[in-house]
């Protein structure tokens, strides 16, 4: 889930629901889970903000390279 908060941050919260009433065996491996869905999580988050940083810096270089251009001459076809 994505959230806008303050200035160009964005919060993302990424969960794992399971429903596990009554079943020892899932609940058992539900445990047994988690603490590799919390390295798969913490990687992807990873992944995921390097990314995001990387799409914002090349729109901002590309913003400049647009700021820094010369004006350009329309030439009138006859």
């Amino acid at each position: 889930k994505f959230e806008e908060q303050a200035a160009g941050e964005t919060r993302v919260t990424w969960s794992n629901d399971s429903d596990n009433k009554g079943k020892l065996l899932n609940k058992y491996l539900d445990l047994m889970i988690r603490p590799e869905l919390g390295k798969n999580y913490e990687q992807g988050l990873k992944s995921l903000k390097a990314h995001v940083e990387s799409l914002y810096a090349q729109q901002q270089d590309l913003q400049k390279e647009i700021e820094d251009m010369a004006p350009q001459e329309i030439q009138k076809i006859p």
